[in-house]
Formats: structure tokens, C-alpha cells, sequence
């Protein structure tokens, strides 16, 4: 559990649980989610992550759309100047890119709640944790990460 207190990203020491604790959820700009919510509702949750970002177009798939489209194809086969991508995404087409990687597709057929331990899609379902996390984890979170499984609303209580 050691790697959890810091992650090297870009070169630097992170600490991500540390850091979700200190953000401020009420601010508009920050939009909070949950893992256990984005299985549950994934085109919801992809449409309101687009949405809040000011990313997700409600428009009619046209010329522009398919021009754009075909540029990508280019683009992705080295055959054109680098696509910069559209401003906003169409909400069809960021449904049909969900449907498109949904879990038990991603899992080879796999159903969600189904295991298998040497999947990068392991499980697919929220609070799974709580199995795998045996006395000495739960010492060594509380000790190295305090109360913040309490503060974001997993637990009642820090007798968790």
C-alpha cells in the first residue's frame, strides 16, 4: 500500500488521497464522481462529465461533422496535418463511444460482478473493496490517510 502515498506523475511525487480531501466539491468547477455512480449510469455520467466541461454538442450529424470525422481517419494513418478535434462532441456519438467500451465487452462477454482476478477488468462493480482490504490495510490506511474514506462519504465513522 506503500505506492498509495505518492504517485509518480510527470516526474513529481502525488498524492492523490491526500488531494481529494483538500477539494473544495461545493465549487461549480469541479464536477465529483464516483466510481460506484459512473457504473451504475454510464451514459448519464459521460453526457453530465461532457456537459460540464461545455463539450457536449446537441447537433444533427451533418457535412462538417463527417469532414471532421474523415480528418481523424487521415490523421490517425499519418496522413494528415495534426487534428486538433472538434470543439464539442455530439451526444450520439459520445453514446455510441460508451456502448462501444462497455464493460462486458471489454471483458471478453464477462458479465459485471463476475471475477476474474487476472483481468485488468477485474470485477466492475463498486465497494468490491471492502473484501480485499484485510486488518493490516485498514491500519495502514487510517494511519497514512486519516479520515477521508469518512470525508468522501464511504463510511459512517472511522471504526470502519
Amino acid at each position: 500500500m506503500e505506492f498509495c502515498k505518492t504517485l509518480p506523475t510527470n516526474g513529481f511525487a502525488v498524492q492523490p488521497l491526500a488531494s481529494m480531501a483538500a477539494w473544495d466539491y461545493g465549487h461549480a468547477d469541479i464536477l465529483e464522481l464516483r466510481y460506484e455512480d459512473v457504473i451504475v449510469r454510464p451514459y448519464e455520467s459521460l453526457l453530465q462529465i461532457f456537459s460540464h466541461l461545455g463539450a457536449l454538442a446537441d447537433q444533427e450529424f451533418g457535412f462538417f461533422e463527417a469532414a471532421r470525422h474523415l480528418r481523424r481517419v487521415f490523421v490517425a494513418r499519418g496522413l494528415g496535418r495534426r487534428w486538433t478535434g472538434p470543439a464539442q462532441v455530439p451526444s450520439w456519438n459520445l453514446l455510441a463511444t460508451v456502448y462501444d467500451n462497455r464493460f462486458d465487452k471489454q471483458a471478453q462477454g464477462r458479465a459485471l460482478g463476475v471475477e476474474d482476478r487476472q483481468s485488468h477488468y477485474r470485477k466492475g462493480v463498486a465497494g468490491d473493496w471492502r473484501n480485499h482490504f484485510r486488518p493490516v490495510h485498514k491500519e495502514y490506511f487510517k494511519e497514512n490517510f486519516g479520515d477521508i474514506v469518512v470525508c468522501l462519504g464511504y463510511e459512517e465513522t472511522n471504526d470502519w
